[in-house]
Formats: structure tokens, sequence, C-alpha cells
């Protein structure tokens, strides 16, 4: 005999299927990957139950076409959006909205605000994976194509940081 499907029902109604092929679904009776969600704005929610008040869930969505990812405080009432991917491929970071200018409108990623403040300046933050000893290079921007690079901006430490002291440097190349 081939092997069946098993079904689960709710209120006379089919909600999660596991298919023959080991395959689940959510809301479909065809699942198409190994975990397959289907509905109307759908979400999924992870919840670490150690976590500190309103930290406790984070969210993956998918909503009209939308990828966001975020936070539901405790009572589920409120959710923060970390980040969102819109139809457009681009990343927007801070904001929901899709950049309007005459050239951001085409960025792929998009920053606003900050963590201190949602309506303050935005930041982006380029790290090196290890302390800067004076004359090391920490990070760089580069602007390039598939042919290679065109032009790059590298900052340099110049010497150690202070709480307000930042001796350092940008090459523009």
């Amino acid at each position: 005999a081939a092997p069946s499907a098993m079904a689960l029902q709710a209120g006379g109604s089919e909600r999660v299927r596991v298919a023959s092929d080991g395959k689940i679904g959510i809301g479909i009776n065809d699942p198409e990957r190994l975990v397959h969600l289907s509905s109307n704005n759908t979400v999924l929610a992870l919840t670490d139950t150690a976590a500190s008040t309103d930290q406790k869930t984070k969210y993956i969505l998918s909503d009209a076409g939308v990828l966001g990812i975020g936070k539901l405080s405790d009572d589920y009432g409120t959710a923060t959006e970390y980040l969102r991917i819109n139809n457009g491929g681009q990343l927007l970071v801070g904001t929901a909205a899709d950049p309007a200018g005459n050239r951001s409108q085409y960025a792929l990623i998009s920053v606003s605000g900050n963590s201190s403040s949602s309506t303050g300046h935005g930041v982006v933050n380029i790290q090196a994976g290890a302390n800067s000893s004076s004359g090391n290079e920490v990070a760089q921007l580069c602007f390039s194509d598939p042919q290679g690079d065109y032009a790059w901006i590298q900052a340099f430490a110049d010497a150690a940081t202070g709480a307000t002291d930042k001796p350092g440097r940008l090459v523009f190349s």
C-alpha cells in the first residue's frame, strides 16, 4: 500500500497535515517544504520563557509579500518590528517605510533612527574583528561592480580610543 498522509482537524476543518513524504503543512493541505505555513498574515512566534519582560517572543512575519522580523510584548498586544524586506527586495532597518528620496529610493539597505531613538539620526556600524592598534585599518567601505573595485573609504586607527577621543582618519581611494 502507498504511504498515506496524516491530518489533524479542529472545528470541522483540517488544520495540520503531515504528508506521506514527511513534510508538515499548517494551513495548507499540500506542503511544498519540510515545514510549510500558509495563511493571510502568517506569523511564526519563537518564545524564550527565560527572557526578561517583553523580550520573550520574537517573530517572523510574512504579510502581503513583506518579510518582517521583530518582537512581541508578553501579552502579544504590541509588535515592534526590527527589520523588514519589502516586495522590492530592499532591507529596511528601523522603519517600515520605503525610502523615497531621489537616490535613496533605489537603496538596497535603508537604516532609520538608531537603537536609542527611532527618530534620531541613522547609525551604521562597521566594526573590526579585534582591537585596533595605531596604524591598523579598522574598516573599509568598498564601491565596486562585477568587474572589480572602483573606490573605497578606509578608516585607520591613529592611537587607542578614549571615552570621547576617537583618534582616527579616513582615507579616500
